[in-house]
Formats: C-alpha cells, structure tokens, sequence
C-alpha cells in the first residue's frame, strides 16, 4: 500500500513564514559562496580553471536562487505552492553546484 504523500513544508508556513525562512536559507548559502570566493587565491594552478568555470556556474545559479526568491517574495496566496516549489528546486541546483566548487579545496 503507498503511504500518504506528505504536504511539502512549504504549504504548511504562512506566506510571510516562507519568505523569512526562504531568506535566512539564502542568506546562509550566498555568505558560504562569499567564503569560497575569498578562498580563490589558494587554489592551485592546475584547479584554477576548474575553480573558475564552476565559480560561474554557481554564480548563474545564486541569480536564479535570487529570482526564485523574488517571486515568492511577491506571489500570491493561490501561487504559494507553485512558486514554493521552484524556490525549492532551485535551491538544490545552488547546493549541488556549490557542493562540486567546495570540493576543489578537498
């Protein structure tokens, strides 16, 4: 028998609930990316295109967060799920790519 699908935690804050909470979230992911920055120069030689390329990736994908946030800072009551969701997924898309440009200093 399946179980129950559970209600995403999104749907289950205020309006005003996720957006405090959607910003702590980006505001601790952005200072992490801040510290990698800061790290670039430590980066040997032979990692510095990597570090580069997946520098910019992360980059485009802390605009993309940011415009998620955007959205459901301004959505409606009846598209707080919606835009929940891709808030959601696009926070994960930021966490990979930072996960992979962390590694570099692994």
């Amino acid at each position: 028998m399946a179980k129950p699908s559970q209600k995403p935690k999104y749907r289950r804050m205020t309006k005003e609930e996720l957006k405090q909470h959607a910003k702590q979230q980006i505001d601790s992911l952005f200072a992490q990316l801040d510290e990698l920055e800061a790290k670039s120069d430590q980066v040997k030689a032979d990692m510095k295109q990597t570090y580069t390329t997946q520098l910019e990736t992360l980059r485009t994908k802390k605009a993309e967060l940011k415009q998620k946030y955007n959205e459901l800072e301004h959505s409606s009551e009846e598209k707080l799920e919606e835009v929940g969701q891709a808030f959601t997924e696009s926070k994960g898309s930021f966490k990979e790519s930072f996960s992979k440009l962390a590694s570099v200093f692994s």
